[in-house]
């Protein structure tokens, strides 16, 4: 007869269970017998997980994904390394001086060449301004020229946050007027006495004596005791005064450049005259400027920033030049 098999899974009241399987479990009496009889119990298999390249499906996208991110840094950084590297240089060419004199203007952007007068002549103005007329207007467009040139001195002076002249005197007093930008001084047109004639720049010697540069020594003198720096400048030898011209307008320059100049004014209107007096303003460099006093938004300017003689002064809008500045030499 054969052997009835018992299968402990079908029979109604004994334990199915599966013990743990560490090591020193006790096994159960009823797991003892069933392998005593011979039968074999299957314990359950814990399924295999995919894998890619030996390893866990997970893992391995977590790892991929790291890669990634590291070649990603890399290449990034490689690249943009490069990228700053050329806009410093590009940066850097940008920053060094140009050759050749750069236009600035605060009414336009835009520049043109200002021709250099190729002799000496005498130019007269008229009719003489009057206290009457401190603002007037103009018919003509506002100019897109500048009369401020800035050079590579320049530019690097403009640059500078510390002062680089030595402190001077503005005190009344007889002095020769320098501007800062071109080394020039202001000067009657070949020293000229007769009113009316043009104030120019010119080259002055240091070594010369006062009597070897009257056209170049003037006198500044505080229009009263309560004036608050306002002045007159003053040529002995040829009782002048320098004198801003007429029928300009406030804010805006002149489309011809030769309307703008400065020229000498005699004695008639005297000191009270606005078109005669200038305000002295203190630049952070030591240096000065002068500020019309009828044109409040003006000031003395050395055309252009030329170093060439016979430069024409005139008064123009305020644009950062260095060809606005000055500073005084006692005569």
């Amino acid at each position: 007869m054969d052997k009835e098999v018992h299968h402990p899974r079908i029979q109604p009241g004994l334990e199915v269970g599966l013990p743990p399987s560490y090591v020193g479990y006790s096994r159960s009496p009823y797991y003892q017998a069933v392998e005593k009889e011979g039968y074999t119990i299957q314990q359950p298999q814990t399924p295999l997980l995919p894998r890619i390249c030996g390893l866990p499906t997970h893992i391995f996208w977590i790892v991929f994904a790291l890669l990634l991110l590291v070649i990603g840094a890399a290449l990034g950084g490689g690249l943009g390394g490069g990228l700053a590297s050329r806009k410093t240089s590009q940066s850097s060419a940008a920053d060094l001086p140009a050759t050749a004199s750069l236009s600035l203007s605060l009414s336009s952007s835009s520049s043109s060449t200002i021709e250099t007068p190729q002799q000496q002549q005498t130019t007269t103005h008229g009719p003489y301004p009057t206290t009457t007329s401190t603002t007037s207007t103009s018919s003509s467009p506002p100019s897109s020229t500048s009369s401020a040139a800035v050079s590579t001195s320049s530019t690097v002076l403009e640059a500078a946050s510390a002062s680089t002249i030595a402190p001077f005197s503005t005190a009344p007093g007889t002095y020769r007027i320098i501007n800062i930008q071109t080394n020039t001084a202001i000067d009657l047109l070949g020293g000229g006495t007769a009113i009316g004639t043009e104030i120019e720049a010119w080259a002055w010697d240091p070594n010369a004596t006062p009597d070897d540069y009257v056209h170049q020594a003037w006198t500044i003198s505080a229009v009263s005791a309560n004036s608050n720096n306002v002045v007159t400048i003053y040529n002995p030898a040829s009782s002048q005064y320098l004198t801003a011209p007429n029928g300009l307008t406030i804010g805006q320059n002149p489309s011809n450049n030769t309307q703008a100049q400065i020229f000498g004014g005699g004695p008639t209107f005297g000191p009270g005259n606005t078109y005669m007096q200038f305000t002295i303003v203190k630049n952070f460099d030591n240096s000065i400027s002068f500020q019309s006093v009828a044109y409040q938004t003006k000031l003395l300017d050395v055309e252009a920033g030329s170093t060439a003689n016979l430069t024409p002064i005139v008064v123009w809008e305020p644009n950062g030049g260095v060809n606005q500045r000055w500073r005084l030499l006692p005569s």
